[in-house]
């Protein structure tokens, strides 16, 4: 399951690449989904902190500021 959430991660930084706020935003939402509910992962909370700092250009949207205020409350991974 970890798995499932650092994948995520990559997804959404890819889907970014591409151009794809609301495709990255989806997986983005779905590993911090895995990480309120099931998973608990250092590694992806980490790649999921390093996508969110890659949002920066589109902070102003409120699906942006919404999924970061989500991962701010994620509980740290022990």
């Amino acid at each position: 399951m970890p798995e499932q959430a650092v994948r995520s991660s990559r997804l959404a930084e890819a889907r970014l690449a591409g151009g794809d706020l609301d495709g990255a935003l989806d997986a983005a939402n779905y590993g911090a989904a895995l990480l309120e509910d099931k998973v608990s992962s250092v590694r992806a909370l980490d790649r999921l902190k390093e996508f969110s700092l890659q949002l920066e250009p589109h902070r102003a949207v409120p699906s942006v500021r919404e999924f970061r205020e989500r991962l701010q409350a994620v509980p740290v991974a022990a």
